[in-house]
């Protein structure tokens, strides 16, 4: 079962079904119900620091974070350039602040393309319907048809996965949680990488069958994987 907000642009519902039912087809008899949203920018107060302005025990971090946001194109055009040192804890903000000769600067921080988190079991406050064993959430921007591809992902510490479409990325998402739910089901590891190597596989079965945008050809993995729990082929009963 696949539910949607009523901020999922309507044009876009039939192939976001489509999609996240395919990357789940594996898991399709497991109780799985899926909540699909549009993800909400992130504001954040943000201090930045002069160059050259830090002094003993100062709350100010290194701008590792804010360069990756950059670098990602998640920092916002307009917004101040971090030089020397930033926080978005609001309990850095007025202990830093008068130190530091500034103001905090309102930064609203763009959510990442796509991210999906499946639940081992159904959280407490969750609507869900009667049946259901597990909960699978997607967030996916208000337009996805306008977000720049292709594009390399990396997953937290996995390797890189080169997605050719946001309806690749979408069912990419939807076949690494699905890895999650069967992982679940039958007491196994949580293993990210063996997610990121399901979700591979269901992708380029789909580019096979024509059911994903020509033009990108396979997704690929890294090389820098080898082994672990092992996938169900397309012939195992699931």
């Amino acid at each position: 079962m696949v539910e949607m907000a009523r901020t999922v642009r309507a044009d876009l519902r039939p192939e976001v079904d489509r999609l996240i039912r395919y990357g789940l087809e594996r898991v399709a008899g497991l109780g799985v119900e899926v909540h699909v949203r549009v993800a909400r920018p992130r504001v954040a107060w943000v201090l930045v620091a002069p160059t050259a302005r830090r002094h003993r025990g100062c709350r100010l971090t290194r701008t590792a974070e804010h360069d990756w946001l950059k670098a990602r194109g998640l920092w916002p055009a307009g917004a101040a350039t971090v030089l020397y040192g930033w926080s978005s804890r609001r309990a850095d903000l007025a202990a830093e602040a008068g130190i530091h000769a500034t103001v905090p600067v309102r930064v609203e921080l763009r959510r990442d393309r796509m991210r999906g988190l499946a639940y081992d079991g159904i959280p407490r406050l969750a609507r869900t319907r009667p049946g259901a064993k597990y909960l699978v959430t997607v967030k996916i921007p208000a337009a996805p048809d306008q977000e720049p591809y292709p594009l390399t992902s990396v997953y937290r510490k996995s390797v890189p996965v080169e997605l050719t479409s946001w309806q690749h990325n979408l069912l990419h998402i939807a076949a690494h949680e699905g890895c999650h739910v069967w992982q679940f089901e039958h007491g196994l590891s949580r293993s990210e990488v063996e997610a990121e190597r399901w979700g591979l596989e269901v992708a380029d079965l789909a580019i096979e069958a024509g059911l994903l945008p020509a033009g990108g050809g396979p997704s690929r993995l890294g090389a820098a994987y080898s082994s672990g729990t092992a996938v169900p082929d397309e012939g195992t009963a699931i």
